[in-house]
């Protein structure tokens, strides 16, 4: 039987209608899922964006912490009145967490009377090395000069350093650093500075941290340079600037100990006197007794100055006393008797007029059998009586 031409063209006709839509249907529902696809890529990379992010923000966080944690560490080490420790941690700090223990930290402080920078602290990569610019060199000199921060990355193509026309060119290798100065307001009490003598070496982040360490620093060193000066007064004599009885008998007591435990170690005391020193007051008014003490104050302290251990101190009234480690019987004599010739030679201006004053110097020698500062006191006392009695203007020894 055979099946009619328009039946077959109309079931052609209706499978092609189907065979469309059901592409049509496929084709949206390929583009619906490109669509779908394309939203859950962006859903992924906002995700991922705001995961890298988060991971951004926590290792900043982290190094924020460990900052302020340092910081901290930092601020708590130099609360400490000692200035050789406060030193001590500042260098330490800075040359473990900014120059990673390579290359060089100093530190310099500025010396009050000359108001120069002096190689205070160093800690250095080559144990070996030595820093001979004592004084700083052009980079320290610019740090001053500018009182801010400075960062060389490299120095040979930093056009403010001339080093080959500069007196002050460092005489090691540097060719990057990080300095800061070390100030207070308007005080300015010394520099900070890590150096390498290989280019590119610190950044400006490391300046910035360095700037941060030197503030707190500056404070600490502040502060010790103010208990300094509080201990001072406490333990001088007012009038005189030598050292107060109180604080002498403590450490002529040290100096005792010492020497007792040390076989054949020398120790001498003087107890000087100014001869007639009620007359000046009496002729020339308490004031003038105060120039002359001020006067023989400075003469004692220039005189041993160079001997190393020598403490001078007030007695009481217009009496001094001196003692002196590891000076000989025949040393201390020598040097009291030269003592006496370099007074007698100075004049005192008092109400315009040129006077001269003379000392009796009494001189004791701490023995075997001395085992306290009052025996040793005792004995100069003597040896000072002696000399008064012998007309004054003279040396005894006991």
């Amino acid at each position: 039987m055979r099946i009619p031409a328009t039946i077959t063209l109309s079931s052609i006709f209706l499978y092609l209608i189907l065979l469309i839509f059901l592409i049509k249907r496929h084709i949206n529902l390929f583009r619906l899922l490109e669509v779908k696809q394309e939203n859950l890529e962006e859903e992924i990379n906002t995700l991922s964006d705001q995961i890298k992010g988060q991971k951004e923000t926590s290792s900043s966080l982290e190094q924020k912490t460990t900052y302020y944690n340092n910081l901290r560490n930092i601020a708590d080490k130099i609360q400490n009145p000692s200035l050789n420790e406060i030193c001590q941690h500042l260098t330490d700090y800075t040359f473990y967490l900014l120059g990673k223990n390579r290359g060089c930290c100093l530190l310099y402080l500025v010396e009050s009377e000359k108001q120069k920078l002096y190689l205070f602290l160093s800690k250095k990569e080559d144990s070996t090395l030595v820093i001979k610019q004592k004084q700083g060199d052009i980079f320290d000199r610019w740090v001053i000069r500018h009182t801010s921060s400075l960062l060389v990355e490299d120095a040979r193509d930093d056009f403010r350093f001339d080093l080959d026309k500069t007196r002050y060119k460092p005489e090691r290798s540097v060719l990057s650093l990080i300095s800061a100065p070390l100030k207070v307001e308007q005080r300015f009490l010394g520099v900070l500075r890590l150096d390498s003598g290989l280019a590119y070496r610190y950044s400006q982040d490391a300046l910035r941290f360095l700037d941060t360490v030197c503030n707190l620093g500056a404070l600490g060193l502040e502060n010790s340079l103010l208990f300094q000066q509080i201990q001072e007064l406490a333990i001088r004599d007012s009038l005189t600037s030598v050292y107060t009885k109180g604080y002498y008998l403590e450490r002529l007591d040290e100096e005792i100990q010492r020497a007792v435990r040390q076989p054949h170690a020398a120790l001498s005391l003087l107890m000087i006197d100014i001869d007639n020193f009620k007359d000046y007051n009496d002729q020339y008014g308490h004031i003038a007794g105060d120039i002359v003490l001020k006067g023989l104050s400075k003469l004692f302290l220039d005189f041993f100055a160079q001997i190393s251990g020598a403490t001078v101190c007030r007695f009481g009234g217009e009496e001094f006393s001196v003692f002196l480690p590891f000076i000989t019987k025949q040393e201390s004599l020598s040097l009291a008797e030269d003592l006496r010739s370099r007074v007698q030679e100075q004049r005192f201006i008092l109400r315009r007029k040129e006077t001269p004053v003379t000392i009796s110097i009494g001189v004791a020698y701490l023995s075997l059998r001395m085992k306290t500062a009052k025996e040793l006191i005792l004995q100069a006392d003597r040896a000072l009586y002696q000399a008064k009695k012998r007309g004054r203007n003279r040396v005894c020894i006991s």
